[in-house]
């Protein structure tokens, strides 16, 4: 593989998740890969199933990426980490979810302050074999009356690539259909 290089660009660089999309792996038939732009355009989803959009006030969700390269192997390092205000009621079932179906493993879409989405947790050479699942939560009630209240979740997974672009339409993954094709 010879390389390509890098060449810097102008224009807005704005951090943080806008909004994330996670689904049980197994509810996952499969994604339409566009192999020249190492991107998803499509996933296709079991009958009746659609993701789950989790959502968060601004500057409370990041994305992570960490490659590292030991013994001639490549590992990728992929976290999400981001909080659910108010420690309460919602937050329980939401963190009580999460633990619940993590042994069998999720696969999320990321989309950040860009508009760019990201398919975290599924790749070319694992498939779901390295799905995310959840490796921490704490929750806090704060000490003092101004003190933030809430549950930080953080889901990883290691795996050999970096994450793919998912360039279909984000709006239709929470729509279940016979055999959905987002």
């Amino acid at each position: 593989m010879a390389l390509t290089g890098y060449k810097k660009t102008c224009g807005k660089q704005s951090g943080g998740v806008r909004s994330l999309f996670l689904i049980e792996k197994d509810k996952v038939k499969s994604l339409t890969q566009e192999a020249a732009e190492k991107s998803y355009s499509a996933i296709v989803l079991v009958a009746d199933a659609a993701f789950s959009k989790y959502e968060f006030k601004e500057d409370e969700a990041e994305f992570k990426e960490t490659t590292k390269v030991e013994n001639g192997s490549v590992m990728v390092t992929q976290e999400l980490s981001f909080l659910l205000p108010k420690m309460g009621k919602e937050s329980r079932i939401a963190v009580e979810e999460l633990a619940d179906i993590s042994p069998c493993g999720l696969i999320g879409v990321v989309v950040d302050n860009m508009g760019n989405a990201r398919v975290v947790g599924y790749n070319e050479e694992q498939k779901d074999s390295r799905p995310l699942r959840l490796s921490q939560s704490e929750g806090t009630t704060g000490k003092a009356l101004s003190d933030a209240t809430g549950e930080t979740i953080t889901l990883t997974c290691d795996t050999t690539e970096k994450a793919y672009l998912f360039t279909g339409d984000t709006d239709a993954l929470t729509t279940p259909a016979a055999e959905s094709g987002s």
